[in-house]
């Protein structure tokens, strides 16, 4: 499991769990990855990543603070990340819960129907059930990893956006040059009118 992935779902559960109050203020990014032993682009990509999902918010030159209205997350789905990143071998009702947990989250992007099984009950064995498990834990993992390049791409251009209209900006202000006038021609009114 990716540290990043593993720091994240941990404020989450902290925030979720009450143990994190609405508007009180993480650590720095640097204090944040000293303690949790990472680097501090882990930090800064989970604490994106958290604001993206609603749990934080940051406010400039004062730091990362829990958001006032988290989302709430589903009891089941903070189960399954939990025994999806602990060592301990789960039980069948534990593998059987995370897997369909983890199908309602994939929903209509699981498998096409021809990789699907024929219809009809069967039982899998446990050793089937870790593997249908581990590869759905894994999708979830390369669809955060999709997720968190998606947020840092649009950060990236919202960057480049505001630079641009900086630039813009310093352009129309800069001294020893006369401001652009942009004038509008309006139509005259009919006469006798």
């Amino acid at each position: 499991m990716p540290l990043g992935t593993q720091l994240a779902w941990q404020i989450q559960a902290l925030i979720t769990g009450g143990r994190l109050r609405p508007g009180e203020q993480l650590p720095s990014v640097r204090r944040l990855a000293e303690v949790a032993g990472v680097n501090v682009n882990t930090v800064r990509s989970v604490y994106e990543r958290l604001e993206g999902e609603g749990f934080v918010v940051t406010r400039h030159g004062r730091g990362t603070f829990v958001a006032e209205n988290v989302p709430q997350l589903d009891p089941g789905a903070v189960a399954a990340r939990v025994y999806a990143s602990s060592g301990s071998p789960p039980t069948r009702a534990e593998l059987r819960e995370q897997i369909s947990l983890l199908e309602s989250q994939l929903g209509p992007t699981g498998k096409p129907a021809s990789e699907r099984p024929s219809p009809g009950p069967r039982i899998l064995a446990t050793d089937e059930l870790l593997a249908v498990r581990d590869e759905l834990a894994s999708r979830l993992d390369q669809l955060d990893a999709m997720r968190d390049e998606l947020v840092e791409l649009l950060a990236s251009i919202r960057i480049a956006i505001g630079e641009e209209n900086a630039e813009q900006l310093a352009d129309k202000t800069r001294p020893g040059r006369a401001p652009t006038r942009v004038t509008t021609v309006r139509p005259r009114p009919a006469a006798g009118r």
